[in-house]
């Protein structure tokens, strides 16, 4: 934790999507959230008074957790974060969407259209503010435009031949920045995306 503190990292987003190790477990699967917690609040206080890293906790709501929500509030200022984010949750097979997604209609990330089928709520606007301020390095070094690039299918280069400033700036970089202003959902990654609809609920 000091290392991390001494690095000069502004914020760090530390998932945990559960208050305990059943529900947390559910979908990190092998996750022990035990660890989780130590290791969050022995980043906040290897800090010592410092303001960085602003540790953030994000909260994907699934329907297991749903009732969570205010106990993950006060976990997260008894562990010492800045803030806790509560997000509608990425499900990616139709089949298994009843499973997963919440019974209350506020923390869901999809609606049904007039044929039955399950959309994504909320107009796919031509804009991402993530493309000029986060990227993703994968384990293998890959530079991908942001999370949900999961299988890297959009590489804008790679760490291990060129540095992050060289890859931010490159014509790969710029010419998928002008691809999604144009017409965002022509992406893959972009259509099951909640970035400018409003799904995150601080």
């Amino acid at each position: 934790c000091r290392r991390l503190v001494e690095s000069g990292l502004d914020r760090i987003i530390i998932s945990l999507d559960g208050t305990d190790q059943e529900s947390y477990n559910k979908y990190r699967m092998g996750g022990d959230f035990e660890k989780v917690i130590k290791g969050i609040r022995m980043l906040s206080e290897a800090r010592q008074g410092n303001r960085k890293p602003y540790i953030i906790i994000q909260f994907l709501v699934f329907r297991h957790n749903q009732d969570q929500v205010a106990e993950i509030r006060r976990l997260g200022k008894r562990l010492g974060a800045d803030r806790v984010i509560i997000k509608s949750a990425q499900i990616e097979y139709p089949e298994s969407i009843h499973e997963w997604m919440p019974v209350h209609k506020k923390y869901r990330r999809y609606r049904r259209d007039n044929q039955g089928e399950w959309k994504l709520g909320g107009k796919l606007k031509n804009r991402c503010r993530r493309l000029w301020h986060t990227t993703v390095i994968t384990t293998d070094g890959l530079v991908v435009p942001c999370c949900f690039d999961k299988l890297a299918k959009y590489p804008m280069g790679s760490v291990g031949t060129g540095t992050i400033s060289q890859i931010w700036k490159n014509t790969e970089y710029n010419d998928f920045r002008k691809k999604i202003l144009g017409n965002r959902k022509e992406t893959v990654i972009c259509t099951n995306c909640t970035e400018g609809i409003g799904r995150i609920y601080r």
